[in-house]
């Protein structure tokens, strides 16, 4: 059976106006938009390109954009080159990342995000401290991979457990990371409100009515934000994919 959410935020307070799920209540009680996690595909690429513009790369930055490049700084599991391929299979020749973003060219996005740095760095915690994995060695991943997984986590992706060292690797600018249609809501409002990331909630207030009518304020919700982007680098991504 075919699948789909919908979550609808206002960018401006975070607050969710609408959210819907495949199935109703009664039947399952997976809510597919907050608990759906799936890959991102190509709708993750807008972060590599915030991530460039952060590092002072501009939309006029031009890439040759083949059928097929081989990027050997990211290897495979088996340790052969990365080679990714565009869904088309044909070479679209040299364009810039208004263009690559526009026919979402998976070669083009792949130079960059090699670009952005392919030398391994250490993965660090919430705590400032570097990740281990069970024998108390120190994680690593590529530095390009490694600055756009700490980009979206500061934008909400991640559910709070952050993104694995395992999936920061070449492949994440083609959405090989997973999240839910929430998290890509809130992230991509980040955009729309000029670069400022405001946590979701569907609850503003709680009261309580005692009988003589008095009401007693039992929750009111504080805007949880942040600046991620500089006004300018929001307002050229949103410009990109208008």
């Amino acid at each position: 059976m075919a699948q789909a959410a919908l979550v609808s935020i206002d960018p401006k307070t975070g607050e969710i106006l609408a959210m819907a799920s495949s199935e109703a209540y009664e039947e399952s009680q997976f809510n597919l938009a907050v608990q759906g996690q799936r890959q991102t595909g190509s709708a993750f690429k807008p972060f590599v390109l915030a991530q460039a513009l952060i590092e002072g790369y501009s939309l006029d930055s031009r890439y040759n954009a083949p059928a097929e490049v081989e990027i050997p700084e990211f290897r495979n599991t088996d340790g052969t080159p990365w080679t990714p391929q565009n869904y088309s299979e044909s070479d679209a020749g040299v364009m810039d990342l208004v263009e690559a973003t526009r026919q979402s060219s998976n070669t083009a996005y792949a130079q960059l995000m090699a670009d952005l740095g392919t030398d391994p760095v250490e993965v660090m915690g919430d705590d400032g401290q570097p990740l281990t994995n069970d024998d108390g060695d120190t994680l690593y991943a590529p530095d390009g991979p490694n600055k756009v997984a700490e980009l979206v986590e500061s934008m909400g992706l991640g559910a709070g457990e952050g993104i694995p060292a395992g999936q920061r690797v070449g492949p994440m600018v083609l959405g090989t990371f997973d999240t839910t249609p929430l998290e890509m809501a809130g992230a991509y409002a980040t955009f729309m409100n000029r670069g400022v990331y405001r946590q979701p909630s569907v609850i503003t207030r709680v009261e309580q009515v005692a009988d003589d009518g008095g009401i007693t304020v039992l929750y009111e919700r504080k805007v949880n934000e942040s600046r991620i982007l500089t006004e300018t680098q929001a307002d050229l991504v949103t410009h990109t994919l208008q």
